[in-house]
């Protein structure tokens, strides 16, 4: 799970109007996300939401050179 407090620590930190999520999943890995990616995404965007700061997309990158593969969670209906 990816740390929810420090991250939106860095954004407020930075000034940031708005956030994008990303992570890669191992090659080779058709990019579909997991319960916890799903779990983070909705922590991520609960918490946004309480500080006023947009969480634009979740963005899971996978797959390798020849055949890519990404996942986005605004895309698929997953975040609101």
């Amino acid at each position: 799970m990816a740390p929810l407090q420090p991250t939106l620590q860095v954004a407020l930190m930075a000034g940031a109007n708005s956030i994008v999520l990303w992570h890669v999943h191992p090659s080779g890995i058709k990019a579909e996300p997991s319960d916890a990616d799903i779990e983070t995404t909705d922590s991520f965007a609960d918490a946004c939401e309480v500080v006023g700061l947009p969480l634009i997309d979740h963005l899971i990158v996978a797959g390798s050179i020849r055949k890519r593969s990404y996942f986005s969670f605004l895309e698929s209906g997953l975040l609101a």
